[in-house]
């Protein structure tokens, strides 16, 4: 049981920590990125920053939102749609 332990928790503590994480995040992006090459699909990386907050209909930026909120509302356009779908066309 105790190397369960080892295994479990341990690469991502101690001297490696974050590193040895990132690195495996990065590795795995690279991969779907060459998958998504020899399937001919489509493989965007989107900047995660300000996705939620800014209008995908006229771009104006409309403030943080609490995770509670559920519908995007722009007060400038009238532009309304779910959040996640909002954001998903705002990437685009």
């Amino acid at each position: 049981m105790e190397r369960w332990g080892e295994l479990k928790g341990g690469w991502s503590k101690g001297i490696f920590s974050l590193q040895s994480l990132d690195m495996g995040l990065g590795q795995f992006f690279e991969i779907l990125e060459y998958v998504c090459f020899l399937t001919d699909t489509f493989f965007a990386k989107v900047n995660k920053d300000f996705t939620s907050q800014i209008c995908p209909n006229c771009g104006t930026h409309t403030g943080k939102k609490e995770l509670n909120v559920r519908i995007h509302f722009c007060p400038e356009c009238g532009y309304e749609q779910d959040t996640d779908v909002a954001e998903a066309r705002g990437c685009t």
